[in-house]
């Protein structure tokens, strides 16, 4: 029984600790070349997000150090690429849930656009955390724009084989296809598929869109045979890395394999 004058004991129960509204992963375009190709959106994200999480830490850096906002952004800059997504997946994930924001991006371009962003972004996706996207520039749509062929239907194959046993069944599967087709290729790997190209898909015209938005960019037109004539020292880069971006005509009639006796016997 309750004393007199004693007060009731509070049946109230404390509120639990409110759940954190989970942060936004960006998944965020970077210029492939012109550093001044970065939307003003973009920026504004990466200079407010607790933390970036990049494929090459020191060309995102070497990004906001040219816009002015190194000393103005919020969070850091983390690796993350494919030597590390094991580690940096749970990490990052982890931040989503405590609240925090992260922006995905590449070293250049669209990040999943052959690069390794895919993982984080399922596995955002399946955690059920906020994931957008701020669109900007990809060498894919920049280089199938610039080649004047048809891009009602593209085929995108990243980068192709780069043993001629493989590559040659690997495009050949691809002669009767109507859409363009896209690919990275390497320096080194540049003459060498052209020269396949030429034997298999001789009278197709092919586009070599090279340093896209930069100073030394070159964009070239012809069979597969005439840009090989021009000389491998006219397809070098005049004094960095060569990235090209080959694009191939589709076709709307059936195309026939051209020199297969000839390619199969130096496969």
């Amino acid at each position: 029984m309750r004393a007199e004058g004693s007060q009731p004991k509070s049946s109230r129960i404390s509120p639990a600790p409110a759940t954190p509204k989970p942060g936004t992963l960006y998944v965020l375009g970077t210029p492939i070349g012109d550093p001044d190709d970065i939307t003003i959106r973009a920026l504004r994200v990466l200079k407010t997000v607790p933390i970036i999480a990049a494929e090459d830490p020191r060309a995102t850096q070497a990004l906001l150090a040219h816009h002015g906002v190194t000393d103005g952004i919020a969070g850091t800059v983390t690796s993350y690429g494919p030597g590390n997504l094991e580690e940096k997946i749970p990490l990052l994930l982890r931040r989503l849930e405590c609240g925090e924001d992260v922006a995905l991006v590449s070293d250049c371009g669209m990040p999943v656009i052959h690069d390794p962003g895919c993982n984080l972004i399922a596995a955002a996706q399946q955690a059920g955390m906020p994931v957008t996207c701020l669109p900007g520039p990809s060498a894919l749509t920049a280089a199938a724009a610039l080649s004047g062929f048809s891009a009602d239907r593209l085929v995108f194959d990243g980068r192709p084989p780069r043993a001629r046993r493989q590559l040659i069944p690997f495009l050949r599967q691809r002669c009767r296809d109507r859409s363009a087709s896209i690919f990275f290729v390497e320096e080194r790997d540049l003459a060498p598929m052209l020269e396949v190209l030429a034997a298999i898909w001789p009278v197709r015209m092919i586009v070599l869109a090279q340093n896209l938005t930069m100073e030394d960019e070159s964009i070239r037109r012809g069979t597969a045979r005439s840009l090989l004539e021009l000389g491998i020292p006219i397809l070098r880069g005049i004094h960095r890395k060569l990235n090209t971006t080959l694009v191939v005509e589709g076709t709307t009639t059936t195309l026939r394999p051209a020199g297969r006796r000839k390619a199969g016997r130096s496969a």
